[in-house]
């Protein structure tokens, strides 16, 4: 069993505990906090397995076999490239980061080091969505996929968006979709244009309705419409799915389990498939993923690299809204 070396202590940091033990992976080794007092508070909560440090530098002194950072993602890349100077592979939860300048400065600086990074997407471990993946696939050419992921307004908003600049819906909730999409399709987008706006009861200042349409590389065309800003209705954090192919539809009402409905097309005899190499629900299947990459001496599912494009979906989405005008991908990863 791996040792890990978790940076963050509060809110979803706190929430990764349970999910070492489970993997059958992995342990928590040791935890970091420049706070004390929050160190405190962890410790209380999970108790005293692990060891405390509010010294980065000291803590990747340990004999850790990575480290997980789960900690504001303004600070994602500089905590990473200093784990990487130490040796140490690498889980980032999601977003990547702030800024996608830091994020490919972080894929240049593993490229050179050789260094394993992957990057927590936590929603592409649902075993629907892995059916319907594989569903897809027999249904022939995949034309379009459509996702709406409503949330209700919550005061905690005003929270949220101190750690995003324009829109919390799409700097932070988005990047699930995207990524989600690119599993189903196994391509990467071409293009992307956003409309986003604001309610009036939304009291965080930014825009938490959006309406994003992605073109992808094989020609799929990706509608997500999102609004953490709702009254009185509301999906899964996934979503509510339809994939609409040559050979018939897949609705994913979004569960963690089943909530899969086939429509077959007229004389088409496709049934819904195996979640094959499903390797566990959330971030189980996160850990199990990279602990396996790490033995393996590969590059994980969700890799740096990989997930660049998943990011870069955001950011475009972000930069689309404000410039008023389809993104090329390439203006961003040429």
């Amino acid at each position: 069993m791996k040792s890990a070396l978790q940076v963050g202590t509060a809110g979803w940091a706190s929430s990764w505990v349970q999910f070492y033990e489970k993997s059958g992976a992995w342990k928590l080794g040791g935890v970091v906090s420049r706070s004390a007092e929050a160190l405190e508070i962890f410790h209380h909560k999970h108790g005293r397995g692990m060891r405390a440090y509010t010294d980065y530098a000291e803590a990747l002194k340990g004999d850790y076999d990575a480290v997980i950072i789960s900690a504001p993602h303004r600070v994602h890349v500089p905590l990473a490239i200093q784990a990487l100077a130490a040796g140490k592979p690498v889980l980032i939860e999601k977003p990547l980061s702030d800024s996608f300048a830091a994020a490919l400065e972080l894929a240049k600086i593993a490229r050179q080091s050789s260094g394993l990074v992957m990057v927590s997407q936590n929603f592409r471990y649902r075993e629907p969505l892995w059916q319907l993946r594989a569903t897809g696939r027999e249904l022939g050419e995949i034309s379009a996929l459509r996702v709406e992921m409503v949330q209700e307004y919550a005061a905690y908003l005003k929270n949220v968006a101190r750690n995003n600049r324009v829109s919390s819906l799409l700097e932070e909730v988005f990047i699930h979709q995207a990524d989600q999409a690119r599993f189903i399709l196994g391509a990467n987008p071409v293009r992307v244009f956003t409309q986003a706006w604001a309610d009036r009861w939304d009291e965080s200042g930014q825009v938490n309705n959006a309406d994003v349409l992605v073109e992808f590389s094989n020609g799929t065309r990706f509608n997500y419409h999102g609004s953490w800003s709702a009254r009185g209705v509301k999906t899964t954090w996934a979503g509510t799915w339809r994939v609409r192919a040559e050979h018939g539809t897949i609705d994913w009402d979004g569960s963690e389990q089943g909530g899969l409905t086939l429509h077959p097309g007229k004389d088409a005899t496709v049934s819904l498939q195996e979640p094959a190499g499903f390797p566990g629900f959330d971030r189980i299947g996160v850990l199990r993923e990279f602990a396996s990459a790490i033995d393996e001496r590969r590059s994980p599912a969700c890799s740096l690299e990989d997930n660049l494009w998943s990011f870069g979906m955001v950011v475009a989405a972000v930069r689309s809204y404000e410039q008023r005008r389809p993104i090329e991908m390439a203006e961003l990863l040429p």
